[in-house]
């Protein structure tokens, strides 16, 4: 036992010396308690690393020494600002579109303070426009002189309608084309159709010389396609009865003009349809033969199908009773 006793004694020196080799400061560095900011007690409680950017901490832990972390937060700062800024620009973006959407909606649910411009006669505002039209009779057995309409001006489509009494056909002036005509029992209506240029006569002469007592009249439009004017016509004829029944007509678009054509043989009173607008009524002079001439016109709103017309007339003649024309006109095309 003293044996084992002496040999642990004889380490006890050497024990002394490595404690004698340590420093007093190091045994009591981790009982002491290190000020928070105190770099100098840090650099002696801990030995400095390479470059001197950082020191060790109590617990053997790394951190960056005070002028590295106030670089690294200059560093950072920069882009904590444009994230700021980026997501105030966001919001605010958010709130204009907002803003718009609401006074879409606004704008849809007011109504349109605007007066809006009722069509005079059933005549659209854009579409076809009836200028003027004049009219006339005579018992002259060759021509028949109609006064062209006033104010009427290049691409203006003119509609003619000559009657009287006879069986052959009516020549008209140059540049006119014809449109229909009908004959019952001696009683002759025909059409004519042209476009008007820049020097228009003052009147048109058509050759009638085969008609006794003949009257008629030029009604001009403006809007109307000049290519291809008529759109669809109906003709009806009749004989001992004063009720005029005339077909309807078929309307390719809409604001179509209507014009209702009729023809009396002898003096008679003519009571034209209800919804039209009479234009004019011509009485032939007294001669060997009379006739009555009359005509009305409408604008049709809707692409449709007019229905029948329904005149009276206040008696027929002798044997030549009546005959009726109804044309419905093309408006231009537009683009846009």
């Amino acid at each position: 036992m003293k044996a084992n006793r002496g040999a642990n004694d004889d380490n006890k020196p050497s024990e002394a010396t490595d404690d004698n080799a340590r420093s007093p400061d190091a045994d009591e560095a981790p009982n002491t308690p290190v000020p928070q900011g105190d770099n100098s007690h840090q650099a002696t409680a801990s030995s400095p690393s390479v470059g001197g950017t950082e020191t060790s901490a109590p617990g053997g832990r790394s951190r960056p020494n005070e002028p590295e972390l106030q670089e690294r937060v200059a560093r950072q700062r920069p882009w904590w600002k444009w994230s700021t800024a980026l997501g105030l620009g966001l919001a605010a973006a958010t709130v204009v579109i907002a803003l718009v959407s609401l006074l879409n909606d606004l704008r849809e649910k007011v109504p349109n303070s605007a007066p809006t411009i009722a069509p005079s006669s059933g005549a659209l505002p854009s579409g076809p426009i009836l200028r003027a039209s004049s009219s006339g009779a005579t018992t002259n057995q060759t021509l028949l002189r109609l006064d062209a309409p006033k104010g009427v001006q290049e691409n203006d489509v003119l509609i003619a309608q000559v009657h009287g009494r006879g069986r052959q056909p009516i020549k008209p002036p140059e540049g006119w084309r014809r449109i229909d005509r009908i004959e019952s029992s001696g009683d002759n209506m025909e059409s004519f159709w042209k476009v008007a240029t820049g020097r228009e006569p003052p009147s048109y002469d058509f050759d009638t010389q085969h008609l006794n007592g003949k009257g008629g009249g030029i009604i001009a439009w403006q809007g109307v396609d000049p290519v291809d004017p008529i759109d669809d016509t109906s003709l009806q004829s009749g004989v001992g009865t004063t009720q005029v029944v005339v077909p309807g007509v078929t309307t390719s678009a809409p604001g179509s003009p209507l014009i209702l054509m009729l023809g009396v043989i002898g003096e008679t009173s003519v009571t034209k349809p209800s919804d039209m607008d009479e234009r004019w009524i011509e009485v032939s002079p007294p001669g060997e033969f009379r006739s009555t001439t009359a005509c009305s016109t409408r604008v049709q709103i809707a692409a449709s199908e007019s229905g029948e017309k329904l005149a009276e007339v206040g008696g027929a003649e002798g044997f030549g009773g009546w005959v009726a024309q109804l044309i419905a006109l093309r408006p231009v095309t537009t683009t846009g």
